[in-house]
């Protein structure tokens, strides 16, 4: 399987996922070249910031990507 493949098979199954759940369950580094290579597909992504607290600052902000009109609020 592609990278494309194994990130849109992610998508169709758990609905969003995260540059770090790429890394970790994946090995993909670079999501968002992914997302954009599966965009010149065709295929409708969504982006959502999310925040979450880290021990140096108060938060931190990343992008969760998911299928057009398949918003996980996780």
């Amino acid at each position: 399987m592609t990278q494309m493949d194994v990130v849109f098979t992610h998508l169709q199954r758990y609905k969003s996922i995260s540059s770090k759940e790429a890394i970790k369950e994946y090995d993909i580094t670079r999501l968002a070249a992914v997302i954009d290579r599966l965009e010149r597909k065709g295929v409708a992504i969504g982006r959502q910031d999310c925040y979450t607290p880290t021990k140096y600052s108060k938060s931190t902000r990343y992008t969760r990507y998911y299928l057009i009109g398949e918003v996980d609020n996780g």
